[in-house]
């Protein structure tokens, strides 16, 4: 197994927001779109985790059409989701989803959250709202049904299968986005209750479906998912996982918020890190607590058993 996994799947390389694989996943998926002959610039979103649960980022990069059905990134803006005055975690959200107006005001949250991405990126690149044509969504299974105003009870129920796991490309007036009315918004499919569009986003963007080689992704967020296979089978599972790296039994354990360190990096004998904010640091986040191993590892500081 150690020859055959592909770079882009080992840790501290491969982050599903990067310039280059959020290009290559959006020219996958909507090399089928029709887009319409439309005079002027065309404008396109997306917005993978789309309310990424616990560490309580949703992140939107915005695309711009630059010949044929090519994308090209051209700014990424990052915001709270306006949900965690709900809860921090799934399960809480789902619960409160089924009191009364629950779903309603879950659902108010995620999409002023996303709205709010929307008018910064418009703000900043001079871009306006109706130039913006299509939005493409990748989001967790519940995040997924919330946002697009379907309860999310039964993925807590046994036997845990959720109300949908693909939805038609609708229009942005219907969902609620503040782009074009006529634009269409894409979600990408749900394979299961704990396996969401957000993984299937990294399958389509690392290409391990189409090769021959079996590779592993690792996605280690609140929740931990696991994708093991090649072009002829694909197997998934998913796992509690971000408490044991955010904040419980990590002395500067925190949340991915201001002030922690998101990604470390071993250059000419010296440490490098990206704090989030920009700001001093305070405590260090999943994200930096990975890349920590695997630095040490390609600077022959610890072996594959994680030694001295």
């Amino acid at each position: 197994m150690e020859e055959k996994i592909r770079p882009c799947a080992v840790a501290g390389q491969f982050y599903p927001d990067e310039k280059k694989e959020l290009e290559k996943m959006v020219e996958n998926f909507l090399k089928e779109a029709e887009i319409p002959e439309i005079e002027g610039e065309v404008f396109g979103l997306i917005l993978p985790h789309a309310g990424y649960i616990f560490s309580g980022f949703v992140a939107g990069h915005g695309f711009k059409l630059i010949s044929g059905k090519n994308f090209k990134n051209i700014i990424t803006k990052s915001t709270f989701n306006q949900q965690i005055v709900y809860g921090e975690d799934i399960i809480t959200r789902i619960i409160y989803s089924e009191k009364e107006d629950g779903l309603k005001n879950l659902n108010q949250k995620i999409i002023n959250t996303i709205n709010q991405i929307i008018d910064s990126i418009c703000f900043e690149k001079k871009i306006l709202l109706k130039d913006i044509h299509v939005a493409v969504v990748a989001g967790n299974t519940t995040m997924i049904h919330i946002l697009f105003n379907i309860t999310p009870k039964y993925i807590r129920i046994e036997p845990y299968t959720p109300a949908i796991s693909f939805l038609p490309p609708l229009n942005s007036k219907e969902v609620g986005f503040n782009i074009n009315p006529y634009g269409k918004v894409y979600s990408l499919p749900l394979v299961s209750s704990y396996i969401g569009g957000d993984i299937v986003s990294g399958v389509i963007a690392t290409g391990m479906d189409l090769s021959q080689d079996i590779s592993v992704l690792l996605d280690l967020g609140t929740n931990g998912e696991i994708v093991l296979g090649n072009n002829d089978f694909l197997v998934s599972a998913a796992c509690s996982c971000g408490p044991a790296f955010e904040g419980v039994g990590i002395t500067s354990g925190m949340r991915a918020t201001i002030g922690a360190i998101e990604d470390i990096e071993f250059k000419n004998e010296e440490i490098k890190y990206k704090v989030i904010g920009n700001t001093k640091p305070v405590g260090i986040c999943g994200s930096g607590l990975i890349d920590i191993p695997a630095e040490f590892f390609k600077a022959k500081i610890i072996d594959r058993s994680g030694k001295f």
